[in-house]
């Protein structure tokens, strides 16, 4: 009776691993594809994607006509939203990246103008 077991258990095992070695093989020939839970800058975007080639708007800017509205938009979004973020470990880095800019009035300006551009469909 015993050789019966170990017969079994050799079956079983190498089924198992056969399984295991097939799905693995078909994992590499799928699209991944990843998403970011969280509100990104221009500079992100034109790292990260290929989006930004062509675009008149700068990512490095914040402010200014040909600032990229995503970049503009990003710091306006933590700023308005600055106290719900301050009490996220997660979201300190950002935060208080906040506190080093100097054209915050300037930039909540052209927040507003990009808002009204995008709700007239000039941007």
């Amino acid at each position: 009776m015993r050789p019966l077991i170990t017969i079994r258990s050799l079956v079983a095992f190498a089924l198992l691993a056969a399984s295991a070695v097939a799905g693995a093989q078909d994992f590499p020939t799928r699209p991944v594809k990843l998403v970011t839970p969280y509100a990104s800058g221009g500079a992100y975007l034109n790292r990260m994607t290929q989006h930004c080639k062509g675009c008149a708007y700068d990512p490095k800017k914040r402010v200014g006509q040909d600032a990229c509205p995503f970049t503009t938009l990003y710091w306006d979004f933590l700023d308005r939203h600055r106290d719900a973020f301050v009490k996220n470990h997660r979201m300190s880095q950002q935060v208080h990246g906040l506190n080093r800019l100097t054209d915050l009035p300037e930039l909540r300006l052209r927040a507003q103008q990009v808002l009204a551009g995008l709700d007239e469909g000039t941007i």
